[in-house]
């Protein structure tokens, strides 16, 4: 039976944080919508309480089924099955205030061009059994989507953000056609929330509803970005954004975003070469990273610097490249391929 709204809820790991999660859906004061809970492999725990749940009503919530582990397959399950012309998507630990669904129809109803709908959030972590405020926000920070867009004179770019995937609200069949949101993810422990608002900027500008309508659960007070224990992941999830960044703005009249994506990929080329410089035999790829960082931004006095330390004998190189003991190089990637050919989009097509 179709709905006004499908509020799309992903699960994995949340157990008894699920109970307030759905609950918060249940209070709000528009009636016509349907919770879809996507099993992402959970664990019992948390199977437990949306089974208890889908008993309970049963008119109003569905369970479905997304083998493919992350965010971005079972995202993308909900999506397509959803019922509602309207998505809104929540995390199993996130919560809804009661006038979320009811102020963010509204804003898609008076904005149907923007391709998503947001809000402003406030971020929460438990302490003694008691939910703590202490960070009011209005998107996701990132230091370098400063860099790109913060100085752009033309307004519709300066003004592009990153929203918490748990404040979307949009039309079911505008993200569809667009593809949703990317499997390359799944693997790389987040990420997609910014591919996906990037590729979806392009169409248009998004909408913002002021008011806070989401407690995002935060582990701890430390806001940190912190997506992968892994810096290979992280590598690859930068290559990644940086193609989707070519991709979606280098045919965007004047290409005002190439002298700072430029910046960027030295950056990150940069900061990549730390990670070499940790293992006993990485300090050739490390120099290489350092010498492609160069060739983009040849002024980098930071750059240079590092590229005459990694001259120094091995016995300097803890101190100087700042971490406490040696790494081994990764065995899960050939790594003389994975710095020329797949880092940061290195190739013909964007390498300068």
């Amino acid at each position: 039976m179709a709905v006004e709204i499908s509020v799309v809820m992903t699960l994995y790991r949340e157990g008894i944080l699920l109970e307030e999660a759905i609950d918060s859906v249940l209070q709000q004061t528009f009636s016509d919508y349907e919770i879809v809970l996507i099993d992402n492999n959970a664990d019992e725990a948390t199977m437990e309480v949306a089974r208890r749940y889908q008993a309970s009503f049963p008119d109003v919530i569905r369970i479905m089924k997304e083998s493919v582990q992350g965010a971005s397959s079972a995202r993308n399950k909900g999506i397509q099955e959803s019922r509602g012309k309207y998505v809104a998507l929540l995390d199993g630990d996130d919560l809804m205030r009661p006038h979320r669904l009811e102020k963010q129809l509204e804003a898609a109803k008076a904005y149907p061009e923007a391709p998503l709908i947001s809000s402003s959030y406030e971020t929460f972590v438990l302490e003694n059994g008691k939910k703590v405020f202490f960070s009011n926000q209005r998107d996701i920070y990132l230091d370098w989507v400063d860099l790109l867009f913060r100085f752009q004179k033309d307004p519709f770019l300066r003004n592009f953000y990153v929203p918490l995937p748990s404040t979307l609200f949009f039309e079911r069949e505008k993200i569809l056609k667009s593809g949703g949101f990317d499997p390359f993810f799944n693997t790389r422990a987040a990420g997609e929330d910014i591919d996906f608002a990037i590729r979806m900027w392009k169409k248009e500008r998004f909408f913002h509803v002021e008011d806070f309508l989401v407690e995002y659960r935060a582990k701890s007070k430390d806001l940190k970005n912190k997506l992968s224990k892994s810096w290979i992941q992280r590598l690859e999830r930068q290559d990644h954004i940086v193609r989707t960044l070519h991709e979606t703005f280098d045919n965007y009249p004047g290409n005002p975003l190439k002298e700072p994506i430029r910046i960027l990929k030295s950056i990150w080329l940069r900061e990549a070469s730390l990670h070499y410089f940790s293992c006993r035999n990485g300090q050739d790829y490390g120099r290489e990273l350092l010498r492609r960082s160069l060739s983009l931004n040849k002024t980098s006095l930071e750059t240079w610097k590092l590229l005459v330390k990694s001259y120094f004998p091995k016995s300097f190189y803890p101190r100087i490249f700042w971490f406490k003991e040696w790494d081994s190089l990764p065995k899960t990637i050939n790594n003389k391929v994975f710095i020329k050919n797949k880092f940061l989009a290195l190739n013909n097509n964007y390498y300068l």
